[in-house]
């Protein structure tokens, strides 16, 4: 679970680094790639003990793509100027802060138990 969650995650990662360095035009085939990269994410599954880890990664996966639609149904090239894009943005820093978080607890604690 662990290896195939980082390989989604750096996959996700990679896309979104993507969205944000292309035009709003060209990001919604982008959107469409972090959203199955997203359901792939979902459908890993795993033991019982990752099951606050995958939750928070997949919360903030759809946060990331919520936000990007938001950024290009607005049609602004530039975040900064729309606070609710702002805003949607801030919540997914934080979201993405949670599941580090939940991803660190769960490596401590399969560490830990070997």
């Amino acid at each position: 679970f662990i290896e195939s969650s980082e390989d989604l995650k750096k996959k996700f990662s990679d896309g979104v680094d993507l969205a944000y360095g292309t035009t709003r035009r060209a990001r919604l085939p982008i959107v469409q790639d972090l959203q199955a990269t997203r359901r792939d994410y979902a459908s890993l599954g795993g033991p019982s003990c990752t099951r606050n880890a995958h939750a928070a990664v997949e919360k903030a996966m759809t946060k990331t793509i919520d936000a990007l639609l938001l950024f290009r149904q607005e049609g602004l090239d530039d975040a900064s100027v729309d606070p609710r894009i702002e805003e949607a943005m801030r919540r997914v820093n934080e979201d993405w802060e949670a599941a580090r978080f939940e991803l660190k607890s769960l490596q401590q604690r399969l560490a830990g138990a070997s």
